[in-house]
């Protein structure tokens, strides 16, 4: 287990609120709680991407065109700040592996109709 990091504040770069659950396997959203709800900051963390068309891949009878997707900078991240944690997407964590600031939501809490409705835990990308 690795040091206890310190944060004094969350901000967070996605459009929608999160909603921090206790680290638990049991949670049912219907009855349990969130400990926090991080509303969105009204600044969107975004991860600039170029589509290229690859052709096209043959399936029998049905053409399907292929494409490549290469990621490249990233947008609406502030600098670090002493104390300030910054949540965002998954993409957008990947890209900015480096930074010890920048989390991401993980161990995710599903709905019944299995939509995701807040995470356990802050994640890292390795």
């Amino acid at each position: 287990m690795s040091e206890l990091k310190r944060f004094r504040e969350v901000v967070n770069l996605t459009p929608h609120a999160i909603h921090l659950y206790e680290n638990r396997y049991d949670i049912d959203p219907n009855v349990d709680k969130p400990l926090a709800t991080f509303e969105p900051s009204g600044v969107v963390a975004r991860v600039q991407a170029k589509t290229i068309s690859m052709g096209n891949i043959l399936i029998g009878k049905l053409r399907v065109g292929e494409t490549i997707t290469i990621h490249q900078e990233v947008n609406n991240v502030p600098n670090p700040r002493e104390g300030v944690l910054y949540l965002v997407s998954y993409l957008v964590a990947d890209s900015l592996k480096g930074r010890a600031d920048i989390f991401c939501g993980a161990n995710f809490v599903y709905n019944d109709r299995r939509q995701k409705v807040g995470m356990r835990t802050f994640g890292k990308i390795s």
